[in-house]
């Protein structure tokens, strides 16, 4: 994941780290770049497309599903790479993400 300004800076951000209740899963967020260290493959599984979301946006599933962004993101922000295709047009295409493979960037 990358994340850059407009004006192209990039920032390194304070270091969280955050423990689970039953202990199985230690997640490590260091500026939007997240970590895990499951000991069950069921718990990945679980929470592997959660895991894999900045901070700053989060899926919902119910309602109108989708991406959603839980704070204002700087113009210029950039995440990615992420491989993907659309499952279905979206209604307004200044709404929607590009998403390409590493070999389309090249």
């Amino acid at each position: 994941m990358f994340r850059s300004s407009e004006d192209g800076e990039i920032g390194l951000g304070k270091q969280e780290v955050n423990g689970r209740d039953d202990d199985s899963e230690i997640i490590r967020n260091v500026n939007g770049f997240v970590h895990s260290i499951v000991d069950h493959a069921a718990a990945q599984l679980k929470n592997q497309y959660e895991l894999l979301v900045p901070h700053e946006l989060e899926l919902r599933s119910s309602g109108a599903e989708g991406v959603w962004t839980k704070t204002t993101i700087p113009r210029g922000t950039k995440y990615g790479p992420y491989i993907g295709k659309w499952l279905q047009k979206p209604i307004d295409m200044r709404f929607a993400w590009e998403a390409i493979s590493m070999l389309q960037r090249q």
